[in-house]
């Protein structure tokens, strides 16, 4: 497959070669106002009334889909014009492009069909009274799609990172929280709150949901599969409503599923899937943790995958959790060296090894034993022949300083080199993020997520204070 993204000055003239240039280009960038690295830079061209032209070779006779996005992450600018060409010589305006843009904001043009006939791909951008911003284009052979994201997976500290944002609803409005609490979200340090695992709501007038939100970078079709379950004090408050939006550009929102009402006493996994929801460039998700009529002991844990319907089935280790050894693939074990052998117990929905360590749960785990030292391990059995992509993170969640780490480590069907290897130290609370691609797998073919008691460089090594939250996307790489 061809496929070029430009993001820098320095790779769009690497890749596309400037025929005629009438207006000063020049490179910018919001120097970190936007996380995502391909807003934040752009090829910025002035405004003058004859446009500048951009050829890239490519063989001929073939239909390629071209992407673009334009905006400023420091400054409203527009409207931007970018038309294209297959033959050289007729020009096509790109209406999605030709709009302003306010500061930090981006209008994309996903998977314009472009014919090429003369051997080359022609873009004219600008010509007009107003100066352009460019952040990047991919041209490929094939349409191209949202990669799967996870709501546990893609959280950060930073606010838009990987298109997530951290939100509470007033009853009218989305507003960004504005306070980040050791690794929460917070309204003003203190509810609504949302974190890796979910959120809590808050607020008295007007009571105020927990959302998180992701903004779809591109036109697609996707799927929306997760679960939530309420961890707040059983029997008190009025229990919480999980709901899902969409909202358009122009603010419009559509609930995508029926509430899913969850009592003051109910401790059950609620799961869900939203499957076909056709969504625009700029259109959001929003998952919505509603307080009912207080907010009181709401705390909610809360997970979803969003990933293209023209992707293959995606498995997740916290979405596929389950009570029952082998649901959904996914089955909770420990390794001794030699062996892997199923924990046996069920103890306040963890799996042990006789009600003690090493143990698994929804979020993560914790090893166990001297001699031998015990790794837990989650483990995904493919159901079909394929190849798959795996992404995730991992982070000790052990008391500081104590114990001497852990090390992550990703294994198929018990080889001797690991697909990833990684050391988290005893004193490391970041988040160690990981993507393994291109794993091929037959049926009955079995991925081993470790956590091994054995931290970086230890010589004397124990199972102390090792508590490491983890989780994981699978997904194969075709329907």
């Amino acid at each position: 497959m061809y496929s070029v993204k430009c993001i820098l000055s320095a790779a769009l003239v690497a890749a596309l070669t400037c025929v005629t240039a009438h207006a000063t280009v020049t490179t910018g960038g919001g120097t970190g106002a936007n996380p995502n690295p391909e807003y934040d830079t752009y090829v910025a061209q002035a405004a003058s009334g004859t446009p500048d032209t951009w050829e890239i070779t490519l063989p001929n006779n073939k239909t390629y889909y071209v992407t673009i996005a334009c905006g400023d992450p420091s400054a409203a600018t527009g409207p931007h014009l970018v038309k294209v060409a297959g033959d050289g010589s007729t020009y096509s305006t790109v209406t999605q492009l030709n709009v302003a843009t306010a500061i930090n904001t981006y209008t994309t043009a996903t998977n314009i069909p472009v014919l090429v006939t003369a051997s080359k791909l022609s873009l004219q951008l600008g010509g007009n009274s107003y100066a352009n911003r460019i952040n990047f284009i991919i041209i490929s052979e094939s349409e191209i799609h949202n990669s799967p994201v996870c709501a546990s997976t893609s959280y950060s500290s930073l606010q838009d990172q990987d298109h997530w944002k951290y939100n509470y609803w007033n009853g009218s409005a989305y507003v960004p929280l504005n306070t980040l609490v050791s690794n929460e979200w917070r309204l003003n340090s203190s509810r609504p709150l949302v974190n890796i695992n979910g959120g809590n709501p808050g607020g008295l007038s007007p009571l105020m949901d927990a959302v998180r939100s992701w903004q779809a970078p591109f036109d697609d079709t996707v799927n929306i599969t997760g679960w939530a379950v309420r961890s707040g004090a059983t029997g008190l408050g009025d229990g919480v409503t999980l709901r899902v939006y969409k909202q358009d550009t122009s603010g419009t929102r559509t609930e995508l599923m029926s509430p899913i009402a969850i009592t003051n006493t109910d401790y059950t996994y609620h799961n869900y899937s939203i499957t076909g929801v056709a969504i625009l460039a700029g259109e959001k998700i929003h998952l919505h943790v509603d307080p009912n009529t207080n907010s009181n002991y709401d705390s909610t844990q809360l997970n979803a995958i969003i990933s293209s319907s023209a992707n293959g089935a995606t498995a997740s280790a916290s979405n596929g959790y389950s009570s029952i050894q082998g649901q959904d693939h996914w089955t909770y074990e420990y390794y001794n060296g030699s062996t892997y052998a199923q924990l046996n117990t069920l103890v306040s929905n963890e799996w042990r090894l006789n009600s003690s360590r090493p143990l698994v749960n929804i979020n993560g785990g914790n090893p166990g034993g001297l001699s031998p030292l015990l790794n837990a391990v989650r483990t995904w059995t493919a159901p079909s022949t394929g190849t798959v992509n795996l992404s995730g993170w991992a982070v000790r969640s052990g008391v500081t300083g104590s114990g001497d780490g852990v090390t992550l480590k990703i294994i198929r069907n018990s080889e001797a080199t690991p697909l990833l290897s990684d050391g988290i130290g005893n004193t490391d609370y970041t988040y160690h993020r990981f993507a393994v691609n291109s794993v091929a797998v037959t049926v009955g073919d079995r991925i081993q997520f470790h956590i091994d008691p054995r931290g970086p460089g230890c010589t004397s090594c124990n199972s102390n204070y090792d508590s490491t939250q983890l989780d994981a996307i699978i997904q194969y790489t075709t329907p």
